[in-house]
């Protein structure tokens, strides 16, 4: 019976009654601007008053924390083993030849699969296992002191608080 009431209760949410369609219709089709979708399993939920940290395991059993609202946690319905899609834009991903970063709470480990250059943006795709990959733009002088190649090993720095999360 509860599981009926609550499937009632968000078919409401998501229909207007009135024509009978769905509210949100067109959000199911939507592409996003922001080049990174991993897919990750739901591993553990921290919930607190007003935000919660839900933590993620990647196809690669890499680990990545994201900082949402209590709110979105319920109306997401989220729970421990779901599957969701962590989504976060090119230009909030830094790049670093090492792991420790005391101010950013994820590192994944990968290595330099590609980059592209114009005259002063470098777009760089990261490989970070088991077919998932991050792309970053950063300055090109910035990437350039780096001295990297194709091949070599680099960390992706995402704040917790700039992931969002698709379901």
């Amino acid at each position: 019976k509860d599981e009926h009431t609550r499937f009632l209760t968000r078919l409401s949410e998501l229909t207007d009654i009135e024509s009978g369609t769905f509210k949100t219709i067109g959000r199911l089709a939507m592409q996003l601007s922001a080049r990174n979708q991993i897919q990750a399993e739901v591993l553990e939920i921290v919930s607190k008053t007003l935000n919660a940290e839900v933590l993620l395991a990647l196809k690669s059993g890499q680990k990545l924390s994201v900082r949402i609202t209590q709110e979105a946690v319920e109306n997401m319905h989220l729970a421990v083993g779901q599957r969701v899609t962590a989504i976060f834009k090119s230009s909030t991903v830094m790049l670093s030849q090492t792991k420790e970063d005391t101010f950013l709470d994820n590192s994944l480990e990968g290595v330099l699969s590609m980059y592209k250059r114009d005259a002063t943006v470098c777009k760089v795709q990261v490989d970070i296992g088991k077919h998932d990959h991050v792309v970053l733009v950063m300055p090109c002088a910035a990437f350039d002191m780096m001295a990297l190649e194709e091949g070599d090993k680099v960390f992706v720095k995402i704040k917790s608080q700039d992931i969002m999360l698709g379901k």
